[in-house]
């Protein structure tokens, strides 16, 4: 229970009488547990360094954290509490905070049927002075993490105030998350509950309490506001125990009425037919110091047709092929321990920064064989295709192990039925499955009913045994974890750690060398001393294809595109090699077969989810060799499955950059075959697709090329005797305006400048003047950002394509994009502008003039919204305003206003913004 006290002593008397009275007539065994609140503190008075120690503090100029550590800072701090402390001594058995620099933090526990439950206080009310503590208040991580946390124990978090009263909640809600399973709050004297996921992962359930009194129009001899019961006012009780389905916490509601004189049932706050409302909840598992495996049953028909499925589906799982070795399998490469052991470190640790240690297959095994669903994230090329056969191969020695990839699984979906119900009879005989699905972000996902439905079969598949699920992080943590909440509950989430090139790295080298596969000491030797080059073995990918480059060619890379072309150069190279010697003759080398391949595959649609029709797609290159032949090319880069009718890219990025090389080519052919270029570009391009072309065409900046492009924006803009739709040719004029900016930089601004006086369409103007920023012309961000002020119909344009290029818009729309609601979600275009402005190499990298509209766009999204901005977004705008600030380049009117957006959505917190004289 929380009781709100005051700091005056007749009040805390008061306080004091009432609460020995409910423990008494309750009949309560343990404490009564106090955390403080705004009531419990003193006001600031004379004390001139105590006010501006707290001044500094709500105004975000210094941080608490540092405060409680400094002596003299926590004695004034602490001061505000004397008569709070006072009263506690009245309750010896209340626990004592035991952390010097965390005063009034303590935690206490007790027995509970399902183990332990521990409650954590914290003081949320230090800087709590007035009406106007709303986002002045700081919680601070130090205290937060005051106490190490028992993972074994069920941990409950008391403070008074709700978190988004803290301008730092951003940065320790993360803590809270990953440490409570439920938190207590009160002040808004409104009962509120909601529950959040740490990666999809398990459920802190926040609970607001209620108030039993509120000021009425009488008043007393001061003329203060007297406080009595009125209809409306709530408290209640929260029980946790098992539920319909297992464990949850119960939540019984009690309502005044006034006329009745007493608290009755809150049915509007109640599940139906109930007298509460019921959530479950995840009781923390026992910490298992071994694993026990059990010998799996022999004893059903169904158990046996199990077995052989399972062992088929680890069969074609391991057929997959890495970059390096090609020619072994990830099975093969297993068996010849040329695997390099994943690491994992727990999400939670990852997202907060916290160094938590490095684990091995064994950790995540370990928690699968508890029965805990579990989700693997990392970046592109992390190796979650490695992880999940290593996952597979340890738990198959006691589990049928099922692990799919997208196409394999929606293949064996037809069947489900019938699987479902031999999994049903296998586990009566003793049987434990656990199904691994692989690359959850290359699903194809659409709302409304479907033949396979995603979050079906993971509910499906949840109810029969553990699931694995590895996805790509940014794609998770930005949409399928929202996509999947309810269909799936991940109780660990891990994230893949990067190689390190003196560990993995070298691991990986000695693990070749050994093979008797390649003698790579000399590439080892090159990258110990190349920045560049760890910094791109740090992705398994990338590693294995620097591998294959080899040393010499290794010196001549300097980014991702040209480590591709190398990679691909060389491997084809030796797959022509290998065709000669098997008598194959092709009409092209193996590397423009393979571009013709993606070309096809692009233009026809033969991709879904990562399954490539790969029967069509060969019928659509035959004229380049016999089908034999190129089958065995295609094999190089394509894992084929056992009929040989689909397939699957060794790696999605493999199949953008062939297509960015089969565009390229097509643009160095545009005079002869401008009609066909027109229809490409009318496709919008994946993004890894358009950075590979960029990549390719920047290298060499041919004049005949951006020629090229600026004739066919010409003839998208005309539509004379064009069979494109406006829509298409609006997606064909934005995308050149974005590649001749980004490959041509201020060779193509002329061109840019000539097509932007010529335009009338508001999105393609839009667009130019997006790609003019781009090259650094600052007048253009002047009008740009003027007449955005000035159109809201404009700005709506601009905002909805940047929620389109990043993802919150679905990729089916149509050009125009409208920002026109602010319900609008914005989370991928937030986290990905801020990533853009937060990157170390930005201010080198990017032309002041673009700097200048990220910051704008970025802003005018907050205002459109209403949005006070995280304390964490601010920091980033605050640091980048600081560059403008002493830029000579940004005009004195641009940068004030772009300071005043800072203001109206920091608030407090923005930066000094006065420029000096120049």
């Amino acid at each position: 229970m929380l009781q709100s006290g005051g700091s005056k002593p007749k009040e805390l008397d008061e306080a004091a009488e009432l609460l020995d009275e409910i423990h008494t007539t309750v009949g309560l065994a343990t404490p009564i547990l106090f955390v403080p609140g705004n009531h419990d503190c003193a006001r600031l008075g004379a004390d001139r360094d105590a006010r501006r120690l707290i001044d500094a503090l709500r105004r975000g100029d210094e941080r608490l954290d540092d405060a409680l550590v400094d002596d003299a800072d926590r004695a004034r701090l602490t001061e505000r509490f004397a008569a709070f402390t006072a009263f506690l001594e009245r309750y010896p058995q209340h626990p004592a905070s035991q952390v010097t620099a965390a005063p009034m933090t303590w935690r206490y526990s007790a027995p509970h049927p399902g183990g332990t439950i521990t409650f954590h206080g914290l003081n949320s009310a230090w800087l709590a002075n007035d009406n106007r503590d709303e986002k002045r208040l700081q919680l601070g991580r130090s205290i937060v993490n005051a106490h190490d946390i028992d993972k074994s124990s069920f941990n409950v978090l008391m403070l008074h105030h709700p978190l988004s009263w803290f301008y730092d909640h951003d940065e320790v809600e993360p803590d809270i998350r990953k440490s409570f399973q439920i938190m207590l709050s009160g002040h808004l004297h409104v009962p509120r509950e909601e529950f959040t996921r740490l990666a999809g992962g398990r459920k802190t359930v926040r609970l607001g309490a209620g108030a039993t009194w509120n000021p009425s129009a009488e008043r007393d001899e001061d003329g203060r506001p007297v406080w009595k019961p009125d209809d409306g006012h709530r408290y209640r009780v929260v029980v946790l125990g098992m539920g319909e389905s297992g464990p949850a916490i119960r939540v019984y509601p009690r309502l005044w009425v006034d006329a009745r004189r007493h608290f009755v049932t809150d049915s509007a706050h109640c599940d139906e037919d109930q007298s509460f409302s019921e959530e479950p909840v995840d009781l923390p598992a026992a910490p298992a110091s071994r694993v026990t495996r059990s010998p799996l049953a022999t004893t059903s028909e169904d158990l046996e047709i199990l077995k052989v499925a399972a062992e088929r589906a680890l069969l074609e799982f391991g057929k997959g092929h890495t970059a390096y070795p090609t020619d072994l399998s990830i099975s093969e490469q297993f068996e010849k321990g040329l695997l390099v052991g994943t690491s994992y470190r727990q999400y939670e640790h990852a997202i907060t920064d916290n160094e938590g240690p490095r684990r091995a297959v064994d950790d995540v095994v370990a928690r699968i064989l508890t029965g805990e669903n579990a989700l693997l994230l990392g970046r592109p090329g992390a190796g979650k295709s490695v992880a999940m056969y290593e996952l597979a191969r340890a738990l198959s020695t006691s589990h049928l192990v099922f692990p799919f990839r997208l196409s394999a699984l929606r293949r064996a979906y037809a069947e489900w039925k019938t699987t479902e119900v031999r999994i049903a009879s296998a586990r009566r005989h003793g049987a434990a499955c656990v199904f691994l699905l692989d690359g959850l972000d290359e699903a194809s996902v659409a709302d409304g009913p479907s033949a396979f439905d995603l979050r079906s079969v993971l509910r499906d598949l949840s109810k029969l045994g553990p699931v694995v699920v590895s996805c790509r992080t940014a794609d998770f943590e930005q949409f399928l974890a929202e996509y999947i909440a309810e269909s799936l509950d991940f109780q660990a989430s891990w994230k893949l750690q990067p190689w390190r090139h003196d560990v993995e790295f070298a691991d990986f080298v000695e693990r070749l060398r050994q093979g008797s596969l390649a003698d790579e000491t000399a590439l080892l030797r090159l990258i110990h001393e190349e920045p560049r080059l760890q910094e791109l073995v740090s992705c398994p990918l990338f590693a294995r294809m620097l591998t294959l480059v080899g040393a010499e060619s290794a010196r001549n890379i300097s980014e991702i595109g040209s480590l591709y072309e190398q990679f691909f150069q060389k491997l084809s190279a030796r797959t022509d090699v290998s065709l000669r010697e098997a008598g194959c003759e092709l009409g092209s080398t193996s590397l423009e077969l393979w571009q013709e391949l993606a070309w096809v595959t692009f233009r026809n649609g033969l991709l879904l989810d990562e399954s490539l029709n790969l029967s069509a797609a060969l019928s659509l290159i035959e004229d380049i060799g016999s089908r034999s032949c190129i089958q065995r090319s295609v094999a190089t880069i394509v894992d084929v499955s056992s009929t040989g009718e689909d397939g699957r890219f060794v790696h999605y990025s493999f199949f953008h950059f062939l297509l960015a090389g089969g565009i390229e080519s097509l643009m160095r052919a545009a005079g002869e075959l401008t009609e066909e270029l027109k229809g490409v570009l009318s496709r919008d391009l994946p993004r890894p697709v358009r950075h590979f072309l960029v990549s390719r065409l920047a290298r060499t900046r041919e004049a005949d090329v951006l020629r090229g492009l600026v004739a066919v924006y010409r003839e998208l803009r005309s539509g004379n005797g064009s069979a494109v739709t406006r829509e298409a040719r609006l997606v064909g004029c934005n995308l050149i305006a974005y590649i001749t900016s980004r490959a041509f930089g201020e060779q193509g601004e002329s061109a840019l400048r000539d097509l932007l006086a010529d335009e009338a369409e508001p999105f393609t103007t839009n667009s130019l003047r997006w790609a003019l920023c781009h090259v650094g012309a600052m007048d253009i961000a002047e009008s740009f950002a003027a007449e955005l002020q000035e159109s809201a119909r404009y700005a709506a344009i601009c905002r909805g394509y940047l929620l389109y290029y990043h993802g919150d818009l679905t990729r089916e729309a149509s050009p125009p994009f409208y920002d026109d609601d602010p319900t609008i979600p914005w989370v991928r275009a937030r986290a990905a502008i801020l990533e853009i402005m937060d990157d170390v190499d930005y201010f080198n990298k990017v032309a002041t003039a673009r700097i200048v509209m990220d910051v704008y766009t970025f802003l005018t999204f907050a205002l459109y919204r209403s949005e006070i901005l995280l304390s964490d977004d601010c920091r980033v705008i605050d640091r980048v305003l600081g560059r403008l600030r002493d830029d000579g380049n940004v005009p004195d009117l641009l940068f004030y206003r772009l300071a005043a957006m800072h203001a109206a959505t920091c608030g407090f917190r923005a930066v000094g913004t006065v420029r000096g004289q120049r």
